[in-house]
């Protein structure tokens, strides 16, 4: 007669820890949602920081003259370059390699 009482144990244990794992999903589902918006908000902050060998402060400096000047050298291209917002990132993501290995090089020298 003890059969019965222990598949009724099991399976609430099973219950409880499928509700478990629902809200453990649930909280990770929310949090994971939460970090990429926290990307696609700040990606170029972020590349930027990853990229330049310098200290943040520096970093913002040198993104926000590569914004000036990226307006400007945009503005020579053609029309359907220029309403792309995938050019500017994609000029400023090559101007910071190139800053980056220049960086490296002068870094070697000293």
């Amino acid at each position: 007669m003890s059969r019965p009482k222990d598949e009724i144990s099991n399976h609430e244990k099973l219950l409880r820890e499928k509700q478990r794992l629902q809200t453990f999903c649930a909280y990770h589902e929310k949090l994971l949602s939460y970090k990429f918006e926290e990307l696609k908000q700040n990606f170029p902050e972020i590349l930027s920081n990853e990229l330049l060998p310098y200290t943040p402060t520096k970093n913002k400096g040198i993104t926000s003259v590569l914004d000036f000047a990226n307006d400007f050298i945009i503005s020579f291209l053609p029309e359907r370059y220029r309403k792309n917002k995938l050019t500017g990132l994609v000029l400023k993501f090559l101007q910071m390699i190139i800053i980056r290995a220049f960086s490296n090089k002068e870094d070697k020298k000293s």
